[in-house]
């Protein structure tokens, strides 16, 4: 069994939508099955933090409550935008309105 850290050694560009579904494309054999593909409590505090940003503590609560269940949200396509990068950790590349899709975002991960 792999570590989380050789799993994102091996599967470089993952998204949140890679944790939910526990697939993900690998560069040379495309896409596997990676049960093992989990978050980490670092991830989930990131994640929390980043879409927690100016939220309050009741929606702090159900978004940690969401990435500690990851796998039983909702696969979303945004959550692909949603992105894990080794050098900088999580990130969110937006569209056009930031403010609205991180709102809509955490809706969707307190609904699911």
């Amino acid at each position: 069994m792999k570590t989380q850290k050789e799993i994102r050694e091996t599967y470089k560009n993952l998204s949140l939508e890679n944790f939910i579904s526990g697939r993900a494309c690998h560069e040379k054999t495309g896409w596997q099955e990676v049960p093992e593909l989990e978050l980490v409590p670092e991830d989930i505090a990131e994640l929390t933090n980043l879409f927690g940003f100016r939220a309050r503590s009741s929606t702090k609560a159900a978004l940690q409550f969401a990435f500690e269940n990851s796998r039983t949200l909702k696969p979303y396509g945004i959550y692909n935008r949603i992105q894990w990068n080794s050098s900088r950790g999580w990130s969110y590349c937006a569209c056009q309105d930031y403010p609205l899709e991180i709102s809509q975002i955490r809706a969707l991960l307190v609904k699911s």
